[in-house]
């Protein structure tokens, strides 16, 4: 997993909505809303997690979901690892590594 740092919460809210949407979501049948995942920094900015290999009903088949974002998006995109330096995972074990 990676993260497109975003922000703030309303801009990751929406980018996350778009590429839910792009890969087929929400879908009713199995009550899941997003493809995504988002999280908040204590200083206001927001990030969507950005998965490889991620169901998308809509293609019915895995996509990259990088394969969704611009070139610019991608080229910005953190590793855990310089997440989790950046204080964003400060009270906890990084669930993701």
């Amino acid at each position: 997993m990676r993260w497109l740092v975003l922000v703030d919460a309303t801009e990751a809210a929406t980018r996350s909505a778009a590429i839910s949407l792009a890969m087929g979501y929400p879908l009713q049948l199995t009550r899941t809303e997003r493809a995504t995942n988002t999280i908040s920094h204590a200083d206001g900015r927001a990030a969507v997690g950005i998965a490889s290999g991620v169901w998308s009903w809509a293609a019915n088949a895995k996509i990259d979901m990088e394969s969704l974002l611009t070139g610019d998006e991608v080229s910005s995109l953190q590793s855990v690892g310089a997440m989790d330096s950046d204080g964003w995972f400060p009270d906890e074990p990084n669930p993701w590594d």
